[in-house]
C-alpha cells in the first residue's frame, strides 16, 4: 500500500491565519500606542520649553511685568499661553505661565518668583 502524504485541512489553515492576524494586530497596535506616547511627550516638552522661555524673558531686569491674568503669544501654533502675575510683597511677584492645547488640556504649568528693585 502506497502511503498518502497528508496536507493541511481548510480548518487548520483558517486557525493558522486567525492566529497570525491576531499576533500582527497586537504588534501593530502596540507600535501605534508607542508613537502616540512619543508624540504626546514631545508636545509636552515643547510646551515646557515655551513656558520656560517666557519666564526667563520676564526675569530680565528691563522686562515689564503686567499684573493680573492675560493671554500671551508663546510662538507655538495651536497652543494658548496664559500668564498670571501676582504681587506678593513690594518688589516681589509670583509669575505663572500655563500652556494649553487646542482641546483645552494643560500641557505645562510653570511658576516662579521674580524680584524687582523697589525705589523709595
Amino acid at each position: 500500500m502506497v502511503g498518502r502524504t497528508r496536507g493541511f485541512t481548510v480548518v487548520e489553515l483558517m486557525v493558522a491565519l486567525s492566529i497570525i492576524t491576531i499576533v500582527l494586530t497586537a504588534a501593530l497596535g502596540g507600535e501605534e500606542a508607542q508613537r502616540r506616547t512619543i508624540a504626546s511627550a514631545y508636545g509636552g516638552l515643547e510646551a515646557h520649553l515655551a513656558a520656560s522661555s517666557r519666564l526667563e524673558r520676564l526675569q530680565r531686569p528691563d522686562a515689564w511685568l503686567q499684573l493680573g491674568r492675560h493671554d500671551v503669544d508663546l510662538g507655538l501654533p495651536g497652543h494658548r499661553g496664559r500668564e498670571t502675575v501676582t504681587p506678593i510683597a513690594p518688589g516681589l511677584f509670583d509669575v505663572t505661565v500655563i500652556v494649553t492645547s487646542q482641546r483645552g488640556e494643560t500641557l505645562a504649568r510653570l511658576t516662579t518668583r521674580i524680584a524687582r528693585e523697589v525705589t523709595p
